[in-house]
């Protein structure tokens, strides 16, 4: 089994310690292991980290990309661009056995806690036939923005706010479409298939990943998810047996932002660039 990490990195200085010490202790358990971090724009010491932990382990690249803020400022076209440069990267190994992984992994608190021997033993202990298994969360199940599933969250959560009923509020819609998806899942039920999903953590096959890739814009003026840009990509191209694994537990403390906070970073941003776009027309 080889497996390569990537993930990437913007202001996740207090974490990347525990995240390194845990590569370079239990990196050995793999056949072959290699990593791959892109990190842009950070404020805090990140980008040194990361320097000095590819000068003691160089069985892996660091690209680091100062100025992609200005080139990209819009956030998820930002991730989704690093997202798929930690791919390209990665295809350069020219990995093709069956049991390659490409894991990809959120550097900030829901690092905390991470475990190589954890994800090694999902991996073997997972006898059906998979393409990616996504994180569980310990608390409430986080990402509904990446989630799609056919009677859990079918559609963009936050499209759904955008084209709510009129008679219905802003808070109401929140709660509606986001919050209440927000559930508990045991880590001891059963893996649920999903047309997408992430929650800070992704094992792939390199071989189901073949030929798809990261995008951040799908209709016009409508900003997607990038994981669900790459899982529309896999299953048209036949690797569609995608899991929430209930056991591959992260521990990310998620704080539900109130409403107003939330609608202020998602939806008006997201209306008002309609809008705009729409007046031009």
């Amino acid at each position: 089994m080889r497996l390569c990490l990537v993930g990437c990195v913007r202001d996740c200085e207090p974490y990347l310690q525990a995240l390194f010490s845990e590569i370079e202790n239990r990196h050995h358990i793999f056949d072959d292991f290699r990593y791959i971090f892109i990190e842009n724009d950070s404020k805090d010491y990140s980008g040194r980290i990361l320097e000095r932990f590819q000068a003691k382990n160089p069985y892996g690249k660091i690209l680091r990309l100062p100025s992609l803020l200005e080139t990209l400022p819009d956030r998820i076209a930002r991730i989704a661009h690093g997202r798929q440069l930690c791919l390209d990267e990665a295809r350069k190994l020219g990995w093709d056995r069956p049991s390659d992984l490409f894991l990809i992994l959120d550097c900030d608190d829901v690092s905390r806690g991470f475990s190589l021997q954890h994800v090694k033993s999902i991996v073997e202990g997972s006898e059906f036939e998979w393409d990616a298994l996504f994180a569980n969360n310990a608390g409430c199940y986080y990402d509904i923005f990446a989630l799609r599933h056919p009677q859990w969250c079918p559609e963009d959560c936050f499209s759904e706010m955008r084209d709510k009923p009129v008679f219905m509020s802003d808070a109401d819609a929140y709660n509606l479409y986001v919050k209440a998806r927000q559930i508990v899942i045991s880590p001891k039920g059963d893996p649920i298939p999903v047309n997408s999903a992430f929650g800070g953590l992704g094992i792939y096959k390199f071989s189901s990943l073949n030929g798809s890739n990261y995008s951040a814009i799908g209709k016009i003026c409508d900003e997607t998810c990038e994981h669900v840009r790459l899982h529309e990509h896999m299953r048209r191209a036949g690797f569609g047996k995608l899991f929430i694994h209930p056991e591959l537990l992260v521990h990310h403390r998620h704080k539900r932002l109130s409403f107003p906070q939330k609608l202020k970073r998602s939806v008006l941003k997201r209306w008002r660039r309609l809008k705009s776009n729409l007046d031009l027309t």
